[in-house]
C-alpha cells in the first residue's frame, strides 16, 4: 500500500512539474524580447521588412494575383456534362432523353465539343430521335463577329495579367510607407537616446563641479554664492534630463510597435538596447544627391506604373466596350456517327453526310446600350490621363523640394558642427580661467548651457536629416529595402 501511494505521490509531483513547466514557457513566449544590445538602422530596418504584419499583409497582394490568375485560367478548363430525362405513364414508355459530353475552351475563341445522345420511347419527336445505340457527335462552336477577338474568358485572363502588375506595384507602395513610417521612427529613437546622453554627461560634470566648488567653498577658497550658482545650474540639468528621459520613452514605445515577429507575437524592446553609435553613424552620414533626374526617376515610380496599370485596365474596358458594337453572329457545326468507330476500324464520322451545324444572328437596332458604354470608358480614360498627370508633377514638385531640404540641412549641419565646437572652445577657456580664480562661475555656466544647446540642436538636425533622406526615398520610390525584399524573396 505505501509503494502504491509512493508512486501515485511521484505521478502527481511530475504532472505539477510539467504543468508549471508549461505555464513558464507560456509566460516567457507572452512577452518574448529582442535579444540584441546595439541595434543599427540596417539591421532594424531588414527585422521590420522580414517580420511586421503589414509586411507580411503587402505579400499578400502577391498571393491574390496569383489566385486571380488560377481563377481566370479556370475559364479554360473542359468541363464534362451529362443529363437524362424521363417519362412514363400508363405502364408506356413516352421518351427517355439522355446525354453526355465534354466540352472544351480555346484560347483562339474556338469551343470544342464532342458527346452522345441517346432518345428512346414509343413518343418521341422525330427530330429528336437517335439510333439505338445512341448517336455520336462532335465540332465546335465560334462567335465570328462579336467575342471573335476578344471574349469573356480572354477578357478575365487580361484583367488578371494587369491585375498582376497592379497588385505588385501596390505591394511596393504599402512597404515604401511602412519603411518611411519605421525609419523615421528610428531616428527619432537615435537623437532621443543621444539627446539623453548629453545630459547624462552635462549633469555629471554639473554634479562634479558642484561638488568641487562645495569643498573649496568650505575651506575659503571659493565664495558660498558660487555653490548656489553652482546647485542650480545641477537642478537645471536635472530637470532637463527628465524631459529627455520621457521623450526617450515616448521614442522607444514608438519603435517597439514596429518590433514583431513573424508578423503575429510583438516583441518587447529591451532596456538595455540601444543605437548605433553616434560616431559610428557619423561615419555613414548621408551625402549631397547630386544630378538626378527626376523624370526619369519617376518613370519607375510605384504610384506612377500603377496609375499607368489603371489606363491599361480602362484600355481594355474600352476595348471589351467597343467589341459589344458587332453583331453577334454564332456558328456551330457538329459530325454525326453511330458509332466512333466502323466495324472494319476505319474512320465512322464522315463531315459532309453526316453533320448537324447552326448559325444564329443578334444585333440592337440603336446600339444605345453598347455606344454609351464605349464613350463611358473614353470618359474615364481621360479621367484617369488627368489625375496621372497631377500626380507625376505633384511628385515631381515634392522630389525637388526634398532634394533642396537634404542639401541645405547638409550644409547647416557644418555650420551647427563649427558653432558647436566653437561653443565647446569657448567653455573650455572659461573653466581655465574660472579655475586660476580669474572667471566667473556665472559665465562658465552660461557657456556650458550655450555648448550642451549646441550639441543638442545639432543631434536634432542630424537626426532631421536623416529623416528627410527617409522621406525623400518615400516620395521618390526609391528605397533601398524594397528591392533587398525582392531579393531576398527570390531566393
Amino acid at each position: 500500500m505505501k509503494i502504491i501511494l509512493k508512486n501515485i505521490c511521484l505521478v502527481l509531483m511530475g504532472l505539477i512539474w510539467v504543468v508549471d513547466s508549461a505555464m513558464a514557457q507560456e509566460s516567457d513566449s507572452e512577452d518574448p524580447q529582442l535579444e540584441v544590445s546595439v541595434m543599427d538602422f540596417d539591421t532594424f530596418m531588414k527585422f521590420v521588412s522580414e517580420h511586421h504584419p503589414l509586411s507580411k499583409s503587402a505579400e499578400l497582394r502577391l498571393k491574390e494575383s496569383e489566385l486571380l490568375e488560377q481563377k481566370a485560367k479556370g475559364g479554360f478548363d473542359p468541363k464534362l456534362y451529362a443529363e437524362s430525362s424521363e417519362k412514363r405513364f400508363d405502364d408506356k414508355r413516352y421518351y427517355q432523353h439522355s446525354s453526355a459530353g465534354v466540352k472544351i475552351p480555346t484560347w483562339l475563341g474556338l469551343e470544342l465539343q464532342a458527346g452522345v445522345d441517346q432518345s428512346v420511347g414509343e413518343y418521341i419527336n422525330p427530330e429528336s430521335k437517335t439510333p439505338d445505340g445512341g448517336l455520336y457527335y462532335a465540332g465546335l462552336s465560334m462567335n465570328l463577329l462579336r467575342g471573335l477577338t476578344l471574349d469573356k474568358r480572354r477578357l478575365e485572363r487580361k484583367k488578371a495579367q494587369q491585375y498582376e502588375t497592379y497588385n505588385e506595384e501596390e505591394r511596393k507602395i504599402r512597404l515604401n510607407k511602412l519603411y518611411q513610417e519605421a525609419g523615421n521612427s528610428y531616428w527619432n529613437w537615435f537623437v532621443a537616446y543621444n539627446i539623453l546622453d548629453t545630459y547624462h554627461k552635462s549633469l555629471e560634470l554639473s554634479t562634479e563641479r558642484f561638488e568641487q566648488i562645495k569643498r573649496n567653498s568650505e575651506l575659503g577658497d571659493k565664495p558660498a554664492l558660487d555653490t548656489l550658482i553652482a546647485k542650480i545650474q545641477v537642478q537645471e540639468q536635472e530637470m532637463a534630463l527628465k524631459d529627455a528621459e520621457i521623450k526617450y520613452y515616448k521614442a522607444t514605445q514608438e519603435l517597439g510597435t514596429y518590433m514583431w515577429f513573424n508578423g503575429s507575437i510583438p516583441l518587447a524592446l529591451s532596456d538595455n538596447v540601444t543605437p548605433e553609435a553616434l560616431e559610428k553613424v557619423l561615419l555613414e552620414a548621408p551625402k549631397l544627391i547630386e544630378d538626378v533626374n527626376v523624370d526619369s526617376l519617376l518613370e519607375n515610380h510605384p504610384i506612377i506604373k500603377q496609375n499607368q496599370t489603371k489606363i491599361d485596365m480602362l484600355m481594355l474596358e474600352q476595348r471589351w466596350s467597343k467589341e459589344q458594337l458587332k453583331p453577334n453572329l454564332n456558328l456551330k457545326y457538329n459530325v454525326l456517327s453511330e458509332n466512333v468507330l466502323s466495324q472494319d476500324g476505319s474512320r465512322a464520322f464522315s463531315p459532309l453526310d453526316n453533320y448537324k451545324w447552326g448559325v444564329s444572328f443578334e444585333m440592337p437596332l440603336f446600339l444605345r446600350k453598347e455606344r454609351a458604354g464605349v464613350k463611358i470608358s473614353e470618359l474615364k480614360i481621360e479621367e484617369q490621363n488627368y489625375a496621372n498627370q497631377s500626380k507625376q508633377q505633384e511628385l515631381v514638385a515634392k522630389v525637388k523640394v526634398q532634394l533642396q531640404t537634404i542639401q541645405n540641412n547638409l550644409d547647416q549641419l557644418d555650420l551647427y558642427s563649427q558653432t558647436m565646437n566653437n561653443y565647446g572652445s569657448l567653455l573650455t577657456a572659461e573653466q581655465r580661467l574660472y579655475s586660476v580664480g580669474e572667471g566667473s562661475l556665472f559665465l562658465v555656466n552660461s557657456r556650458e548651457s550655450n555648448y550642451i544647446k549646441a550639441q543638442v540642436d545639432w543631434i536634432k538636425l542630424f537626426g532631421k536629416t536623416r529623416i528627410n533622406v527617409i522621406d525623400y526615398e518615400f516620395i521618390s520610390g526609391t528605397s533601398d529595402f524594397i528591392e533587398l525584399k525582392n531579393e531576398m524573396e527570390s531566393f
